[in-house]
Parts: structure tokens; sequence; C-alpha cells
């Protein structure tokens, strides 16, 4: 066993633990929808990656021998450029003029940047403090990458400036001298400058001034001026741009003059009333950065004071400056969570942005406003391949990015706990409410989770957009023997105590032929022979396995009745009468059952002994150990759970490695305890390892060995338990389960109904009477000759089952079953009583509209209906939330011979899939 244990240790390490593996550096992805960030959007191309850089897009065929990234029914689009982050340790400091701080000095390249990645972030402007004068020199670097060089983009992007009131509050600076004396006194902490808006101008002017002249300011006695000017120099050669931050008119006014006064390019920094100077703003041919003054999923402040005037960040301001011709590039506020970038670029959508410059905001426009735009922001052949993989349009509510490449190389890859699907279509019919139009069913383990028109994709949801198509319910088979094929026989009789659910097969080919006509549900039946002619599974059709399959082990009874005359009802009398004395030898039991357990608790509580091992037995119960000397670094934990009789020693044991369990448990064999030593053998997984140990006061030390190998075992005993069972002769015995009686039981309980084959009209009509006197579920089959009789049905008409003969013809007339039952407001469903005919339930529908039956009654009786009349309306017949996610798609009325199925769901998943070519998105 210890090499077995190696064996599979070694293996389990092994073997892969992340997503399917995505190809990079060189490769093509088929786009559902690309937007290449400076164009409109294509469909159905390549993005071609050649060493990292775009290569070409391309429509047609795929490019000859290069591995294929499927987003054939996603959305790419460039990587995100955020043009403004606080990503960088900001150095802290009292000066209020540091142009030579730089913001790449306090970048971490060590750091894993999740977050911004799994929002889609690619590259970031590292910004500066906004709360002093010339604050530094802001970076743009990449957020994904081994050589911190290559990720750098540009290490000195801007000088950052800030004007208004924020700048003004600089701290007083007090700088001791270290050896104070008469000739280098002490002084006084003193006041910065600018401490007032009136004179930012004029001191930046003299900053900038004597920087250009040449003049040197590390030796001024100003300690406000001990800096180095190279970066201030280099904004008035042009070479530096300038970045700076202004809320209030006037100061966005100040900047466009200073920026113009030194003849060098501007970007605005989050300004606030944009809404009077836009025009201004666009003539001056300057950037602007616009955050989105919202926090998510937090307090947002503001308005507390109703006094403060001071201006406010609108969340139209970007579409306000856009409309004025401004390039604008999109950033969240500066502590919000990256990971929700796409959403919040949103938010200015909702506020009068359009999409298409919404997305250019934070790609084309926002490399453009920090200077990368020849590097990032679009997907131009030489650019970086910096790209997103989306699972919806960029702006949905739900769109969540699923892969984020960096270079060509894939930087974030989601994976998702649940399969989610959102599946939209023109119209979808729930057989529950109204029709909906242009709507979206959302599906989750299984399960419908929301049905409604204008519903928000949640996350991790896989869309499918199937456009003009009809979604309606999975249709449901009432009828069928589909999966009871005999080998040569035929379909046998059905009896009550036959268990469809352990002779059905689920690999008979009718279950798929039927799924791809749009069943998704089949009540299974032996033929009808006897009066009572067995048992009705409910069966899934397109069910991941065989257990899933089975809706309902038991879902209804048939029995065949076509006796007349006064004690005509008596076998189904007989049959009730069964069933409810075999109910009460069952609960007599179960009372039984309760008293004896609650005099055993009773007796155990009396007894301090009941629980303990018996006297002497330091053996039996549960030994949780550990096993040592082994050459792996991961720990291997063994479970045994032994029991004494004399000294022969037997149990179980359960082997963990690294906490995962091993799938089958093993046993304890020839095991023996004596003279306080435990042998035996551990049998698992076909291996045996020989145990010797010691034990002593609960504690076991020994070895474990198999051909040569030996490890160190030990443990303790956790739980002990009695060596012999509790004396349960006075235990009450159960009744003998009568499988012939299980479905009455069931029907008298009124958990299914009966369903009565009966086709003489006299018959009908006792049945009906019988029935409706002792208020018990049922539905009719057959009735053929009630339906020539209305007076028998009544205007009360029982729910009843038609088919395969729903329309026929006597004595040349045409009768049309459906049409008159369904006019009469009887409760329909349909089944075809045979095997492979089970698929052509809805032709037989069909055929019965084409002569008069109501669609929507027809659409009913083959979900809805079917579904209330044998009790599984809980879990389908209708598209409602938190029923099995049983659904097929039509590309056109489900009826129209035209038409044909698109898709079919079952549980939750897509089990047939016929759209071709058609995108998936």
């Amino acid at each position: 066993m210890v090499g077995l244990i190696l064996a599979i240790a070694v293996s389990w390490l092994a073997a892969p633990h992340t997503p399917d593996e995505t190809p990079r550096g060189t490769f093509a992805v088929h786009c559902g929808t690309l937007y290449p960030g400076d164009g409109p959007a294509l469909h159905g191309v390549w993005l071609v990656v050649r060493d990292g850089r775009i290569d070409s897009i391309v429509e047609g065929k795929a490019p000859d021998d290069m591995p294929i990234l499927d987003a054939s029914g996603k959305v790419v689009m460039p990587g995100i450029v955020a043009a403004d982050s606080v990503l960088a340790d900001l150095r802290t400091t009292d000066y209020h003029v540091t142009p030579d701080f730089v913001a790449l000095d306090g970048f971490d390249f060590d750091r894993e940047f999740r977050r911004a990645l799994s929002g889609g972030v690619t590259t970031a402007y590292l910004g500066m403090d906004t709360d002093r004068l010339v604050s530094g020199q802001g970076s743009v670097v990449k957020l994904f990458g081994d050589d911190p060089i290559a990720r750098t983009l540009d290490e000195s992007n801007a000088l950052q400036i800030t004007l208004g009131a924020e700048s003004t509050r600089a701290p007083t600076l007090f700088e001791p001298t270290l050896s104070p004396s008469d000739d280098d006194p002490l002084v006084p902490a003193r006041r910065q400058y600018p401490s007032a808006r009136i004179s930012q101008l004029a001191v930046l002017r003299d900053l900038f001034d004597r920087a250009a002249r040449g003049e040197s300011t590390a030796l001024s006695t100003m300690v406000e001026h001990r800096y180095d000017p190279a970066a201030l120099r280099e904004v008035v050669s042009g070479e530096l741009p300038l970045r700076i931050a202004a809320r209030e008119a006037a100061d966005i006014v100040r900047a466009l003059q200073f920026a113009k006064r030194l003849g060098v390019r501007l970007t605005l920094d989050d300004p606030f009333e944009v809404d009077r100077i836009a025009g201004r703003i666009a003539k001056s041919g300057a950037h602007v950065v616009v955050r989105i003054p919202v926090a998510l999923s937090a307090p947002n402040q503001g308005g507390e004071d109703r006094t403060d005037e001071s201006p406010r960040n609108e969340l139209s301001n970007a579409a306000v400056l856009a409309r004025a011709g401004v390039p604008v590039a999109l950033a969240p506020e500066r502590n919000a969570d990256m990971a929700d970038f796409l959403f919040i670029a949103g938010i200015a959508i909702r506020h009068g942005l359009e999409p298409e410059v919404a997305l250019r905001a934070i790609t084309t426009d926002a490399a453009a406003t920090i200077g990368v735009a020849d590097r990032v922001g679009s997907l131009r052949p030489g650019h970086d391949a910096d790209f997103l993989v989306l699972s919806g349009e960029p702006f949905a509510v739900g769109t969540l990015v699923e892969k984020t490449f960096v270079d060509g190389v894939p930087a974030f890859e989601r994976t998702f706990e649940t399969d989610m699907l959102a599946i939209r279509a023109d119209r979808i019919i729930t057989a529950a409410g109204p029709v909906l139009r242009d709507a979206t069913v959302i599906v989750a383990d299984g399960k419908i989770k929301a049905v409604g028109e204008e519903l928000a994709v949640p996350y991790g949801a896989r869309v499918v957009d199937l456009g003009d198509a009809v979604v309606t319910p999975g249709f449901i088979n009432s009828f069928t023997s589909a999966g009871l094929s005999g080998d040569g026989v035929g379909v046998p009789s059905g009896t009550a105590a036959q268990k469809i659910d352990e002779i059905i097969r689920h690999d008979d080919p009718v279950f798929e032929e039927a799924l791809e006509a749009g069943l998704t549900t089949l009540l299974v039946a032996g033929s009808d022979g006897s009066s009572v002619s067995g048992r009705v599974t409910a069966v899934k059709t397109g069910a991941s396995d065989d257990e899933s399959a089975i809706l309902k082990e038991i879902a209804a009874l048939r029995v065949v009745h076509d006796e007349i005359g006064p004690d005509s009802t008596k076998p189904l009398a007989d049959l009730m009468s069964r069933g409810k004395k075999y109910i009460e030898s069952w609960e007599k039991y179960e009372k039984a059952l309760a008293d004896w357990k609650a005099g055993k608790v009773k007796k155990a509580e009396e007894s301090e002994s009941s629980a303990k091992p018996a006297e002497g037995d330091p053996i039996s119960g549960r030994w949780e150990c550990e096993l040592g000397g082994l050459p792996m670094p991961f720990a291997v934990e063994v479970v045994m759970k032994l029991k004494l009789d004399g000294t022969a020693v037997t149990g179980s044991v359960e082997v963990s490695i690294d906490g995962n369990k091993l799938p089958q448990e093993g046993t304890i064999e020839n095991g023996k305890f004596e003279n306080g030593k435990l042998t035996g053998s551990a049998k698992l997984m076909g291996n045996s390892a020989d145990l010797e140990a010691t034990v002593e006061a609960d504690k076991l030390t020994g070895t474990l060995s198999v051909m040569g190998q030996q490890a160190t075992i030990e443990g303790e005993r956790v739980e002990a338990s009695a060596s012999e069972d509790d004396d349960e002769d006075d235990k009450p015995k159960a009744p003998k389960v009568d499988e012939s009686l299980e479905p009455v039981r069931a029907w008298v309980e009124k958990k299914i109904p009966l369903v009565v084959k009966s086709d003489r009209a006299p018959a009908v009509q006792a049945v009906l009477e019988f029935f409706r006197k002792e208020e018990m579920p049922f539905v009719m089959t057959g009735v053929s000759d009630a339906i020539e009789t209305p007076e028998i049905l009544g205007a009360d008409a029982p729910p009843i089952v038609l088919g395969p003969a729903i329309v026929s013809h006597e004595r040349g007339d045409l009768v049309n079953a459906a049409a008159r039952l369904a006019d009469r407001g009887a409760e329909l469903a349909f089944g075809t009583g045979d095997t492979a005919g089970a698929k052509y339930l809805p032709l037989h529908v069909a055929h019965a509209i084409r002569w008069g039956l109501d669609p929507q009654a027809a659409l009913e009786a083959l979900t809805i209906d079917a579904a209330r009349m044998f009790k599984l309306d809980d879990r389908v017949g209708s598209l409602e939330r938190g029923k099995d996610a049983d659904l097929v798609v039509f590309s056109g009325n489900p009826f129209e011979l035209t038409s044909r199925v698109l898709l079919v769901v079952c549980n939750g998943r897509i089990a047939y899939d016929a759209r071709g070519t058609r995108s998936e998105r």
C-alpha cells in the first residue's frame, strides 16, 4: 500500500489543476465579435497574433498551422488602458514642489495585479498625489510580465500639477540643524507658498522660468526649492507633457492658459465644472481624464453639509466633454476596484456618453491621452497583443472578462464554479403567463434562475443569443414505451411490481431521437395487459447520466377498466382498499419504531456504559493516524475503524493525501490483538500492506510495510465504540415491502394519479363517478366512445391523455378528439403509446392543430397540463424560477413545419445543438 500511496500521490500532484491550456505568443483567435478599438465592430473574423504582437485581422478560414483560441461565441476587444491609478506607492513628503519624484520608483513589479487584470486592465498610468502644487512625474506600465524594463512603457510620462484649493494646504516645514551654532542657528518652521489660489500661477511661472534659465535650486535657502529641476526643463523644452488637476472652472481656465504660455501638450486631470467651458477646452486641444465619481458597494460622501458649495463631479461630465469634441479618457475613482472597470465606464453611458465613445475612452483615446497609442489601446497590426475575451458586449451588466492577454500571453483566466447559461430569444413562451418578447432565460445548477424581459445577465453566465428564435418549455410525451424494447420479443406488459427505472435502457437511441424533436420528458410504461397494467416512470431524454435521467420513479399507475354493471368499479375500490391497508401496516410500524427509539434513548441516558466499549477493549473504535518516513513532501493520513471480537480484529481503512481522500475504502484482514500488539493486513485498491503496531492507552505506534517499502504509523483512538452490537431483539420488525403495492400506496397518498384506460362510454361514466366521489387523483385515457357522448364527460371534464390517434375519420366525418375536448375545457395531455414513434408526438399535435385544435391549448397539453396531471409541475412543464431548466428553442412557430429545433436544454445543459454556424455570443 505504501507504493500505491506514492504512485497516487505523485500522479495527483502532477495532474494539472488549471483550465484547458490557452495558446500564447503565436496563435489565432476566432472572434464572434471583434472591437479593434479604432473602427467598427467586426464579426466572425480571425485575430492573428505572432510573437506577442498583432499580426493581422483576417476573414474566412483559420490561418494554417497556428494554435487556435476559440472565441467564436465571445467578444474580443483591446486591453483596457487605465488613464489614472494609484497602483504605485506614493512617496510621502511635506515638500510642496517635488518635480523629481517619479511614480515608477514606488511601483512593485513583483506584485500580482489580479483584480485589475480580471477587470481587463492591461496598461495603467501611475499617478501622483493631487494635494501638492508640483507632485512629480507619472509613469505608464503594463500590469503583467516578467521583464520590468519591457513592462515600462514610459517612465516619465507627464509632470503633475494641481491648481485650486487642494494645493494651498501644504504643511509648514521645520528642518532642524543637526549642530546649532551662532552661525547656523535653529530656525522656526516656515510656511510654504503658494498658500492662496491667486498666487499659484505666479509661483509656477517663477519655477519654470528659473528652470528655463538653468538656475540651480539645489543650494537655495528656500527649503521648498530643494529639488532637481530637470523635469521642469523638459516641460519647457516640450519633451514632457503637463498633467494638471483642476476642479473649478476658473482653475481649469488657468491651467489652459499656463499650458498655452509654455506651449506644451496638456491633460486635464478630473475637472468638475466643465459644462460652461467644454468648448474652450476643445479648442485648446487638451485631453481630459474623467473619473466616474461612484463608490460601488460603499458609502458615497457628499451632501452632509448644506452650506458646502464645493464643486461636485457630475456623472454627465464625460458626455458633455465628448459632445464638445474633447478627447476623453475614463477612469474609476482612485480607490475603486479595477475589477469593475467596464461597469464603471458603463455608468458614463447611462449619463449620456455614446457607447462607442465610452469604448474608445478606455482603449484608443485613453492610450492617446497618456501617449502610448503607438503600442496599446487598439488591435492594429504591429501593436502589442494586449486584448480581452469577454462573455458578452463590453458594457452589458453581466459581461465579465473571461481571459486577459498581455503581449500575447494569458495574464488572467476566469473559472466558474457553475455552468450558468443566459439564453436570449425574440419570443419566450413560458406556459405560465404571457408570451415574453426579446427576453432571456437564465439557467444555473440545472435550474431556471430567472426568466423575463430586459433581464441583466448575471456574473459568470455564458450568453447564447438566438435572435428571432422561439423558446418553449421542454415537451412531455405522456405515454411511451421508449427504452423498454426487448431483444426480439418486443415491449413487455407492465406490472405494478416491475421497477421501470431499473430496467429501462438509457442508451436506447429513441431517447436521443425524442430529444432532437423537442421532447425532454417521457412517461414510460410497459404495454397495457391485465387490469393493473403497471408503473409509469418519468424519464428525462437529455440527462447527463442515468441517475439524473429519472425524474420520478413512480409517476403513475396504469389500469385498464372497461367493466360495466352495478359493481363495475369494485376492482378500483378493492385496489384502493389494499393500498390503505398497506399504508396502515407501515404507519403502525413507524409509530412502534418511534416508541422503541424513544425508549432506547431513555435507557442510554440511564446507563453510563451504553456508549463505552466493553471492559478491557482497547481496540474497537475510530483511529486517526499519520504515516511517516515516506519520500514525499505531503501528508498521508490513515483512518481505521476497528472492531475487536475476542482476539480477532476487523474493520475498514481510509487513506487521504494532502486532505484528498482516495476514492475507495480498504479493509483490515487477518487482524489480531494479543499482548498489546496489533497485527494484520490492510487491503486497499488491490494492494496489501502488513501492519504491526503497539497499542497502549489509546495510542498506536508501529509500521506499515509492503514489498520491502516501510512507513511508520502513529495515531490515537478518537472515538471508542462497543465491540458488540446493542441488543435489538425487541426492535419492531418492518413490514415486508410489497413492490406491487408501492405504486398503489403512492396513489392512495395522492402523490401520483391512477391512469385509467377505458374506451366504453358506460365504463367511462362509472369511473368518473367513482373518482369524483372518492376524490382520488386520476387521469383518463382512451375514452373513444365518450368523445361522442358529451353528457358523459360533462362540463367538469376530467384530465385526459390522448394519442396517437388524435384526428380520425368515422363514417366519413373527420373527428378531432383534442379539439372537441379542449373546447369543453378538458385538461389534455398527449402520448404516442409506442417506442420509436415517441419522437413524432409534436407532428401528431401539429396535425391536430391543422384540423382545428387551438395552438395555445396544444402547447399547454405538451407542457404544463401534462406536468400537472402527473404531479410533476414542481419540476417541469413551464419556464419558471426554481424549476428544472428543460427548454426547446425553435427557429420559428413551434408547430409550423417550416420551423426546426435549434437547441434543446435538459437539466440545465445544452443536450442538443443544431444551430450549425449560427453565432453563439
